[in-house]
């Protein structure tokens, strides 16, 4: 991912924040939920987090291998000053098939926590509403189904960033 096309990114994650926070409060409770969402690949599959997880989408340049880690940690990065675990999504997800070869990177924050994923593109930021999500998960394997929250009408596959930040194999990275 070059520099122009992370800058356009970011300015697009930012552009769905404030969005999200120009919004009127409402007094009666819509029926319609809209999410911004960062859609990206990994294994030849789209997925998305919610924008409020995704801190900024950089290109991934240097990973410091860690000895003694498992296949899910790919090492660590240096972004800005600040050292951050990268994991392997594809891992993570028990996704099979082949990477499509990018170097790409979402870093997600969860409180105090900031973990990067390896990605192999990022896609666009979008806006979806509720009307557009299932919650069923059948075809999917027991383990990406475990992480999912939901499903988009156009097989998009929304991951659950709180779930990834408390799954046992990412508590003991933190630990």
């Amino acid at each position: 991912m070059n520099s122009s096309s992370e800058s356009h990114l970011i300015k697009q994650i930012l552009r769905s924040r404030a969005r999200l926070l120009a919004r009127p409060n409402e007094l009666e409770p819509s029926s319609e939920t809209l999410y911004d969402l960062v859609e990206f690949r990994v294994n030849g599959r789209d997925f998305a987090f919610e924008a409020k997880f995704v801190d900024e989408a950089f290109g991934i340049k240097d990973i410091s291998p860690v000895p003694q880690t498992s296949e899910l940690v790919l090492g660590i990065t240096n972004v800005r000053g600040q050292m951050l675990t990268v994991i392997d999504l594809a891992v993570l997800l028990g996704l099979k098939g082949d990477s499509e070869g990018g170097a790409g990177g979402l870093i997600l924050r969860f409180g105090a926590l900031r973990l990067a994923v390896c990605v192999d593109r990022v896609l666009s930021v979008r806006q979806i509403d509720s009307s557009e999500l299932s919650s069923t998960f059948t075809g999917l394997s027991d383990r990406l189904a475990h992480f999912s929250l939901s499903l988009g009408s156009d097989i998009l596959i929304i991951l659950d960033a709180k779930r990834i930040f408390t799954d046992a194999m990412i508590v003991q990275l933190a630990g």
